[in-house]
């Protein structure tokens, strides 16, 4: 829905965005989050028209699997057990 709104947000549109957060987080402060989203917007129009704009071969969507081939792997740790002796008494009277 947030996409759907033009890149030159006016007002009205930065209050629709805020009241949005408010309605669906708690934490999150509404008008900070307009004021982000509406600049991020407007620096990403302007880089992607500076990188030709629309692409003539659409980017591929990424898969789950894609994303899971590409994740490095992770080393996990092999749990060596080590056999112990049972604690002697000690020497308490």
């Amino acid at each position: 829905m947030l996409l759907s709104f033009p890149v030159d947000a006016d007002a009205a549109i930065r209050e629709i965005i805020s009241e949005t957060i408010y309605t669906n987080s708690t934490t999150m402060d509404g008008r900070r989050f307009a004021d982000e989203f509406v600049s991020r917007r407007k620096s990403d129009a302007i880089a992607s028209t500076k990188n030709g704009g629309a692409s003539k071969n659409p980017a591929k969507p990424v898969s789950i699997a894609d994303v899971v081939k590409a994740a490095p792997k992770t080393t996990q740790a092999e749990w060596g057990f080590k056999v112990v002796n049972k604690k002697k008494k000690g020497g308490r009277s």
